[in-house]
């Protein structure tokens, strides 16, 4: 089964951010590995295909108090026995 990872930065209102943090770890999927007091979040997710991830970043961009969330990189980690039955 392949999976989908994603990393996100967030840009929010800084006396915001804790909030921020906290309603994008409460995802699936989703793992907070910075949150800067400028209000700057950097996140990976990972999702079984890419309408999760889309649903992630959706999620992510309507969060009271983010200004922006974007997709930073978007990868595909393919089981070998899967690339092995697609050839």
């Amino acid at each position: 089964m392949s999976a989908h990872i994603t990393s996100f930065v967030i840009l929010c209102h800084p006396r915001q951010r804790r909030e921020v943090r906290d309603a994008a770890a409460a995802l699936p999927g989703v793992e907070i590995h910075h949150c800067g007091e400028d209000g700057k979040i950097i996140a990976l997710a990972e999702g079984a295909n890419e309408h999760a991830i889309g649903d992630a970043l959706l999620r992510l961009q309507s969060t009271p108090g983010v200004i922006a969330a974007n997709m930073v990189y978007h990868g595909i980690d393919i089981d070998e026995g899967e690339q092995r039955h697609g050839d």
